[in-house]
């Protein structure tokens, strides 16, 4: 018993499996009830963002406050380089942005950056 055929042929499905492809318009109807190709990158990318220890104390301590790389470094305890990375990853994913003030380079968090964080239903202590 094959279930795993395309919809031009006749696709042989348990029952059950059957009744509920039926009901949400088969396989090319679960297909168009999915998110498009952009924004599952875009999901994988948040993802990717909050699937780090250091990457998730930088952004809740984001949402305490803006702060200056210099905080951030002694907060999340990494070297230059590793928190140049942890940053960009987290811009990337559209979940903290940076703006210059003079000669200083400060981190804050997006709304992305806060829904994320509610998300967690995190208490800060």
């Amino acid at each position: 018993m094959s279930c795993c055929k395309t919809e031009e042929d006749a696709i042989d499905l348990p029952p059950a499996i059957s009744r509920s492809v039926g009901k949400i318009g088969g396989v090319n109807g679960i297909a168009r009830l999915l998110p498009d190709d952009k924004t599952l990158e875009s999901i994988s990318r948040t993802h990717e963002a909050l699937s780090d220890t250091v990457r998730l104390k930088i952004l809740l301590a984001l949402s305490l406050t803006d702060l200056c790389p210099c905080v951030l470094k002694r907060i999340a305890d990494v070297t230059d380089s590793k928190l140049s990375y942890h940053l960009k990853l987290l811009e990337n994913a559209s979940l903290i942005e940076s703006a210059r003030d003079g000669r200083w380079v400060i981190y804050s968090i997006t709304q992305k950056g806060r829904k994320a964080v509610e998300e967690m239903n995190i208490n800060h202590h």
